[in-house]
């Protein structure tokens, strides 16, 4: 039996309004040259978390950062790939931005970042974020916990994650909560053996039958 992977460090970066607002404006220019009532958007990991934020528009929270009315309309399809919706394990801790209480990482943030608490009396030892336990409610950070009101950031929502997945976790919980599932998704992809990053580069023919199903059928492949 092969050793259960290693949970790796996060990125040491964290949402900022420059590179959403930089991200909505290609994506607006794209609506605006094609013409196209409606766009597909496939995103990975912290791409998972700018992409909601475009489509969300206009989030007051990340220095009042002012991306346009929300684009909810016009995104047919979202494939979102080893998202951390609810957070991360590696940034569970009482304060945020620490990893095992000692190094201050900003995509840990409580605001801006992947951090995620025990809110749970009975859940008080960060070690348990992994396990499979019932969900906590309002424990995200504060950005996640806003994008996570919405259900609807897209017409059809695909979400992809791997057991195999270091940054995320094998588990890919966050004190109970499935983190890489966007609210509202139709459809869960389970991969095992698939890395961080080859679960969005090994998985192309799957996000192709995806994008070329037709909505209704989708829809009611779900029901």
């Amino acid at each position: 039996m092969d050793a259960p992977p290693i949970i790796n460090k996060p990125s040491p970066t964290k949402l900022t309004c420059g590179t959403a607002t930089r991200l909505r404006r290609f994506v607006d220019a794209v609506l605006e040259y094609t013409g196209a009532e409606e766009i597909d958007i496939i995103a990975h990991s912290m791409g998972v978390t700018y992409a909601r934020i475009i489509i969300q528009g206009n989030i007051w929270i990340l220095h009042r950062c002012q991306l346009g009315v929300p684009l909810k309309g016009k995104i047919n399809k979202f494939i979102a790939i080893a998202g951390a919706n609810f957070g991360l394990c590696i940034c569970a801790d009482s304060e945020g931005e620490t990893i095992n209480d000692t190094k201050r990482v900003p995509a840990c943030s409580k605001e801006f970042g992947f951090w995620v608490g025990p809110s749970c009396p009975e859940y008080t030892d960060v070690s348990l974020c992994s396990e499979d336990l019932l969900p906590c409610e309002d424990n995200s950070g504060d950005i996640l916990a806003k994008l996570n009101y919405s259900r609807d950031d897209a017409k059809y929502i695909a979400s992809f994650w791997s057991t195999n997945d270091t940054i995320i976790g094998p588990t890919n919980r966050a004190y109970g909560w499935r983190t890489s599932i966007v609210a509202g998704t139709k459809k869960e992809m389970k991969y095992d053996g698939l890395t961080h990053y080859t679960l969005k580069t090994d998985t192309v023919s799957d996000q192709l039958k995806i994008l070329q199903l037709e909505l209704e059928f989708c829809v009611k492949l779900e029901d």
